[in-house]
């Protein structure tokens, strides 16, 4: 009995509060007229209405002419000029608009439907203006059971009774609601706006590159327009190319819709431009539009790419190249193919030069490479010539892994015949290298201090120094030291550092180990100098010559 009792006393208390909510929730709606069925006519398509068929008969720019069947029999003509609704038997047809020469349409129901919402909840006294927007509202007089409302949007201006629970719309802009009003000068007023459709649509393929004989499939998706009466959107190109179909319209969208499209006869080797301009009408007849656009790449008649399996090694490793052919054309067509490697990247098997591929055809050619030194390595794109035209396929990366040993030597100091000298060995690789390093003296030298070898393990980004001292003969010229490393899969290699020259108080470094010796020099010295008196000597004779054969 008290749970009787509890549930009646908080039915008491609620009720006045639960009324303003669903009244105030109702105003947001309204009877209008909206578009159930619509349709771009041409003279292959229909439009449905309960028992009645439609057809196109004919089409200007200000009317068009209806074919109305009912049960596949002929009924009548009807004719509609723009803009127009006319009533058939109970059904409203609306003809909304003409574009590209076909007329859009529409089958119009009354509805009771969501078009506004709430903007503005104010008290209203006597002669005190407010401001909703850029509408300024004042309420000029007060009775009894009614308020007198001065409502103006710029020039315009409205004078108007309302009533307690009435409302107004001012040319579908604002609607003004009175829920309340005190005769000694206050009145509540709520204030809405038409909902404009928030179209919010996405634009998709379904892929970015395209041949040109392929067909594109578009979808262009919308979202759940609930405060929208209906929608159509145009599908035009940046080329020739052919769009199906190229108008749309649909209608109910409360849960969204996708609108699918097909484009074929793509331009060869062009970037084609699609641009979607898609128009949300509201309950009102308000045309709201939205432009979409998307960039699509279409390959040449022919095409070329490359891919490159695994796409991270290291040294020892050989890496297939893949390179992948299409000819789009009707016709066979021969190609020529030019393939250039990094100067550390060697072929084991080299690509062909020239191939010809069959109408509608591909082929898919395979060929390996080495990479001899660690580094992230762009291979340029393979030139595919045929009938005069050259494409490029696209260009790959290859990350090598490995050690990488560099050896400068240098001399650091150089008194009388003493020399001091610095070899620094890096690893500039991403691999640790197990190593051994042995330089070699000058002739008749002798090493005093230090030592010329060095062996461990380099790691990687890692740099060592050593140094020594030697008493020199008369030999000069250090020759190149040589080192032998190894990496963790056991591939072993060898590097030399560079050949150094002990000039007086100077060191000139050359990376040629092959150098002239000072007994070398000396004998060039003494060679050419005699070839240059030869010269001399000849050129004094003919000169004596000469003159005695003239004074003879």
């Amino acid at each position: 009995m008290h749970w009787v009792v509890s549930s009646i006393l908080v039915l008491v208390i609620l009720t006045p509060l639960l009324t303003p909510l669903s009244s105030a929730s109702g105003r947001v709606f309204e009877e209008v007229e909206s578009v159930s069925e619509l349709l771009y006519l041409n003279s292959s398509g229909g439009l449905s209405f309960g028992d009645y068929f439609v057809k196109l008969y004919s089409v200007d720019n200000e009317s068009v002419t209806l074919i109305i069947y009912r049960d596949d029999r002929f009924v009548r003509l009807f004719d509609l000029y723009l803009g127009e609704t006319r009533v058939y038997d109970g059904y409203g047809l609306r003809f909304i608009e003409i574009r590209d020469g076909l007329p859009l349409v529409g089958v119009v129901l009354p509805e009771r439907r969501l078009v506004w919402r709430e903007i503005d909840h104010r008290v209203l006294l006597w002669a005190r203006p407010v401001r909703v927007g850029d509408w300024e509202v004042k309420a000029t007089v007060f009775g009894e059971d009614y308020v007198e409302l001065e409502t103006s949007f710029g020039d315009e201006s409205y004078h108007d009774l309302f009533y307690e629970g009435g409302e107004k719309s001012y040319d579908d802009r604002l609607k003004i609601c009175i829920t309340d009003i005190d005769p000694e000068g206050r009145a509540e007023a709520y204030f809405y706006e038409p909902i404009r459709p928030a179209l919010n649509a996405t634009l998709h393929t379904d892929k970015l590159e395209y041949t040109p004989g392929e067909t594109i499939h578009l979808e262009v998706r919308l979202p759940p327009q609930p405060s929208t009466d209906f929608v159509t959107l145009r599908i035009t190109t940046s080329s020739n190319a052919s769009v199906t179909p190229h108008l749309q319209s649909a209608s109910r969208l409360d849960n969204g819709t996708v609108f699918h499209a097909s484009i074929g006869d793509l331009p060869a080797a062009s970037e084609l431009v699609i641009t979607v301009e898609l128009s949300g009408y509201d309950f009102f007849g308000r045309k709201y539009t939205d432009v979409l656009e998307k960039r699509i790449m279409i390959l040449s008649t022919v095409v070329a790419k490359k891919s490159i399996v695994p796409g991270e090694v290291d040294t020892t490793r050989p890496v297939n190249i893949s390179l992948y052919l299409y000819n789009s054309r009707s016709t066979s067509v021969n190609l020529s193919l030019v393939d250039v490697l990094p100067e550390t990247i060697e072929y084991i098997t080299t690509p062909p030069r020239n191939l010809s591929l069959g109408a509608k055809n591909n082929t898919t050619i395979v060929y390996s490479v080495l990479p001899t030194q660690p580094g992230l390595f762009t291979l340029d794109g393979t030139d595919v010539s045929f009938d005069g035209v050259t494409i490029t396929s696209n260009e790959v990366q290859l990350l090598v892994h490995g050690p990488l040993i560099s050896i400068e030597k240098r001399l650091v100091k150089l008194d009388g015949d003493l020399a001091t000298i610095e070899v620094e060995i890096t690893n500039r690789g991403d691999l640790d290298a197990d190593l051994i390093f042995r330089d070699k003296l000058p002739l008749d030298s002798e090493l005093l201090s230090g030592g010329t070898i060095w062996a461990d393990v380099l790691q990687a980004g890692e740099s060592v120094t050593m140094e020594y001292t030697i008493r020199l003969g008369a030999d000069r010229i250090s020759p190149p030291g040589t080192a032998t490393y190894s990496d963790l899969r056991g591939t072993e290699r060898e590097v030399r550092s560079n050949l150094l020259h002990i000039k007086g108080d100077l060191a000139s470094v050359e990376d040629d180990e092959v150098a002239l010796r000072p007994k070398q020099a000396l004998c060039g010295i003494f060679t050419s100098f005699i070839l240059l008196f030869a010269i001399i000597v000849s050129v004094v004779g003919g000169i004596y010559l000469w003159l005695r054969h003239r004074g003879g």
